[in-house]
């Protein structure tokens, strides 16, 4: 199945669901088949107070204790400018 080229700031409208207690919104397919996600996979959603955004990033399962993935999560929003300045370099 081919995968549409995504643009950069590409934007796609979702409408906000109940499903149940809580509040879902569908993932466009081409986004769905660029991330390569499956049904059952992992995603970390993390919200930037500052701006009111929302992004989400796909989790590979490496079987760590909860804490150390917490601990890491942590020290990754600590430093987060430190790691977005080393990635434009």
């Amino acid at each position: 199945m081919s995968v549409k080229t995504l643009e950069k700031n590409d934007h796609f409208l979702r409408k906000v669901n109940q499903t149940g207690n809580s509040l879902s919104i569908g993932l466009p397919k081409d986004i769905a088949l660029r991330m390569n996600l499956q049904k059952g996979d992992d995603l970390q959603l993390t919200l930037n107070e500052e701006t009111d955004e929302i992004t989400i990033k796909k989790v590979v399962n490496m079987d760590m204790h909860p804490n150390l993935l917490k601990s890491m999560d942590r020290v990754m929003i600590k430093y987060s400018d430190m790691f977005e300045n080393l990635k434009n370099r």
